[in-house]
């Protein structure tokens, strides 16, 4: 009986100090925020998760010939099928930064309406601290 207490507090322990990347579900249609590897699971069985980000977006107080983009890596995954997707987000907001992705016979749209921080000198952003707003949706 003790052991059996002793594995049942080490496994409660390992549980909480697990690091859940899994952000709660939301649904399609609905806009999502979510951070840098961070799963977003849809309520129709859909993930997101941002994999990778680019950022050369002109930063606050400098002039630029160029207001620069970030490119939102990500991956779109159904019943265990993973497609990636790029998503271009211009600086100047010039236009829709949007994806299709087929997956299983469908077609997902993603369309990123915010990329936050914006960069500022002379301060890096850390991958982590990328916040990323976002609506996916059948088409």
């Amino acid at each position: 009986m003790k052991r059996l207490m002793i594995m049942m507090m080490v496994a409660v322990a390992m549980a909480c100090s697990k690091e859940d990347t899994t952000e709660p579900r939301a649904s399609l249609g609905s806009t999502i925020e979510t951070a840098y590897a961070k799963a977003v699971v849809l309520q129709e069985g859909v993930e997101v998760k941002v994999t990778k980000i680019e950022d050369s977006r002109c930063p606050k107080s400098v002039v630029c010939v160029w207001a620069g983009m970030v490119k939102i890596f990500v991956n779109v995954s159904e019943n265990n099928i993973t497609k990636e997707a790029v998503i271009e987000v211009m600086g100047d907001k010039s236009k829709p930064a949007k994806a299709t992705v087929d997956l299983n016979g469908h077609s997902y749209e993603i369309e990123v309406s915010d990329v936050a921080p914006y960069p500022q000198t002379p301060d890096p952003i850390k991958l982590e601290d990328y916040k990323i707003s976002f609506t996916i949706k059948k088409v």
